[in-house]
């Protein structure tokens, strides 16, 4: 059976509200972590003498979740167009369009169509 546009652009629609509201969410704990983690390089100032220890400290598993976030954002549309295709109404043989068929046998190969492939 075909799906209707409608229910097919209502499941994107949801798809694509998910993966935003987990990039929000992964953006979220990004930026409670890495202020936790300003707050305890800040107290630490001075103890450090080695330059490398700030990037040691701030470049760890927080910034994983901004880029998983990022990544979300950016390969999103293309995902849920992959998950949710619009349906092609087309006979399965030849390619021929459905739509204007006025009867449930294609025109150009012969091939019988079930009766929701016209509708």
């Amino acid at each position: 059976m075909i799906p209707d546009i409608a229910s097919v652009v209502r499941k994107r629609y949801r798809l694509r509200r998910t993966l935003r509201v987990g990039a929000l969410v992964l953006t979220t704990i990004f930026v409670s972590m890495a202020s936790w983690q300003v707050i305890e390089v800040l107290k630490d100032w001075g103890e450090f003498d080695n330059p490398g220890w700030l990037t040691m400290r701030l470049l760890s598993f927080e910034w994983s979740l901004l880029i998983a976030a990022t990544f979300l954002l950016v390969i999103e549309r293309t995902f849920v167009r992959w998950a949710w295709p619009i349906p092609r109404r087309a006979c399965p043989q030849c390619g021929y369009p459905a739509q204007p068929a006025p009867s449930l046998r294609c025109p150009e190969c012969g091939l019988d169509w079930p009766p929701e492939l016209v509708s």
